[in-house]
């Protein structure tokens, strides 16, 4: 099996999410590395979705997102009135 823990995937995923929802779901996104504070190693990255919020997206939406991303966790933010989602995928 293929290394799904990419960014090529993680863009892949984003996609298929905004062909299935409306196209207005996703406004924007980001994929930055996520390092070790301590070594300076590369541990992984993150998928940054800044989602539109005139939508609900509920616990079993973002755990299905989680699981498509391969990711470990996901935190929600909201900042100056946007709506962010972040999937931590770590190697």
């Amino acid at each position: 099996m293929a290394n799904e823990k990419t960014r090529e995937h993680a863009r892949a995923v984003i996609t298929t999410i905004s062909e299935e929802t409306n196209q207005e779901v996703i406004k924007n996104y980001e994929i930055p590395t996520l390092y070790d504070l301590e070594t300076a190693q590369e541990t992984g990255f993150a998928v940054v979705l800044t989602v539109s919020t005139k939508y609900d997206y509920t616990s079993d939406v973002l755990k299905m997102w989680q699981e498509r991303f391969h990711a470990d966790d996901y935190m929600i933010r909201v900042r100056r009135n946007q709506l962010r989602l972040r999937f931590n995928v770590r190697f």
